[in-house]
């Protein structure tokens, strides 16, 4: 088939959604719980201008982290990629079981967590989509959820040594999309380089940014619109070309 043949299919996406679930997150969590129907909710409606493509074929994961330096074995909480249908209760249960604890210093290990998530290996299309794999067809895209600085090298054994460089690399060559919310800090500004990632500075004061956080994700109705715009940014780049 030529390339003049080629056509747009619906859009195919697979999202991780990774949060910090140290004890000063708990207002970030109930926020998206909250309003995670919304955002599945916009990203499986057409745009209303007609400038979108429905993300018809939506999987979603959802992920925590805390500090790998205080607890090795228990620092990271995965969660199986889950398609959504009708129903969006499966999405809603692996939120509920995140449970904010921990904490109280910083930095955290975000750096980490993103190379665990970003070293998912990728199911071939004979494969079929396999639940703790990226699909190849799949636009890939992280979405993060912050309050606190994280630790410049990562110490997980997955990625150990690597630093911020490592994550970038790792995501364009995998091509991981990575929005990310968070206070405005130095070290934000190096994922900002990764290739198309977006970073929302929700506070410029890093001594109020958990409080700030917490008016952030508490005002439902602003939260909700910052959701439908990330779905709106997920709705657009899962187009889909082939051939």
């Amino acid at each position: 088939m030529s390339a003049q043949s080629s056509h747009k299919v619906k859009g195919v996406a697979d999202v991780v959604f990774l949060i910090d679930i140290t004890g000063s997150m708990d207002p970030c969590i109930k926020g998206l719980q909250q309003n995670i129907g919304a955002f599945i909710k916009r990203c499986r409606e057409p745009d209303e201008l007609g400038g979108g493509v429905p993300v018809s074929d939506l999987r979603i994961s959802i992920c925590g982290y805390r500090d790998h330096r205080d607890s090795a074995a228990e620092w990271f909480d995965p969660a199986p990629f889950i398609s959504v249908t009708d129903s969006i209760a499966p999405i809603e249960a692996q939120l509920a079981r995140l449970k904010a604890s921990g904490g109280g210093d910083e930095p955290e290990s975000l750096l980490d967590a993103l190379f665990e998530v970003g070293s998912m290996p990728e199911a071939g299309l004979q494969d079929g989509p396999q639940p703790n794999m990226w699909r190849q067809r799949a636009r890939r895209m992280v979405i993060a959820f912050t309050d606190a600085t994280f630790h410049p090298t990562i110490s997980a054994p997955a990625g150990v040594g690597g630093d911020s460089v490592s994550v970038g690399q790792l995501y364009m060559a995998k091509k991981i999309k990575l929005m990310l919310f968070a206070p405005r800090h130095a070290c934000f500004d190096d994922l900002g380089a990764i290739d198309g990632s977006i970073v929302e500075f929700y506070t410029d004061n890093l001594k109020t940014a958990q409080k700030d956080l917490e008016v952030f994700t508490r005002d439902t109705s602003a939260f909700r619109r910052t959701l439908e715009t990330l779905a709106k940014t997920v709705t657009l780049d899962a187009q889909v070309e082939t051939l």
